[in-house]
């Protein structure tokens, strides 16, 4: 999600858009790094907002939160359970997540997306579960079965959700093997026009 420090100049992500697009390269944006998702996400507002913030590495989003609240910083893009607690005490302003719909963890919050400017923006944090290549098909099979009944005991999804955890899906190794291609290709074509490069 995006986040801004008190005093920035816009109240919500309107405001902020046609803030940014009147000032380019003027305001600034944290993320934990180089390359990393957190990046690709503000490249995202970039490309897909037809702005120009400038990006700012840090290596620990506790030093982001703590700069934000500060006014050290203009904005940052960290994670919801990072921003929540300074934005719940007034010390930051969340303009908006980064998933499609509203995060259930924060129902007030609006979505990025819901901005005309920024529709096409979406992304969510997911984790698989990998084998090396050439893996027995059995095992792979046993595996995933293992984990799919794990996923459906409700005691497991309390646990997942205290971790903020709340969109359980349990793909098929070939549904998640269609679901990676299209992450990688879609985030291909961010990193490639905003010249992402790891270190």
């Amino acid at each position: 999600m995006l986040a801004g420090k008190k005093n920035l100049p816009a109240e919500n992500i309107s405001e902020l858009m046609s803030l940014l697009r009147a000032n380019p390269g003027k305001y600034s944006y944290a993320s934990s790094g180089v390359g990393t998702s957190l990046q690709v996400l503000g490249e995202m507002i970039n490309v897909e907002g037809k702005v120009h913030m400038v990006h700012v590495p840090y290596r620990s989003a506790p030093q982001i939160v703590a700069d934000l609240v500060s006014n050290q910083i203009d904005l940052a893009v960290l994670p919801l359970n990072l921003a929540l607690p300074p934005y719940r005490e007034g010390s930051a302003r969340i303009f908006g997540t980064s998933e499609r719909e509203r995060s259930p963890l924060a129902p007030d919050l609006p979505s990025l997306a819901g901005n005309p400017d920024l529709k096409a923006v979406n992304m969510t944090v997911w984790y698989g579960l990998f084998a090396p290549a050439g893996a027995d098909p059995a095992i792979v099979a046993r595996i995933y079965h293992d984990l799919a009944v794990t996923l459906r005991d409700p005691a497991m999804r309390a646990r997942l959700a205290q971790v903020h955890l709340v969109s359980v899906v349990g793909s098929t190794p070939p549904e998640l093997a269609v679901f990676l291609g299209q992450e990688i290709e879609r985030y291909s074509a961010i990193v490639k026009a905003a010249n992402i490069k790891a270190e």
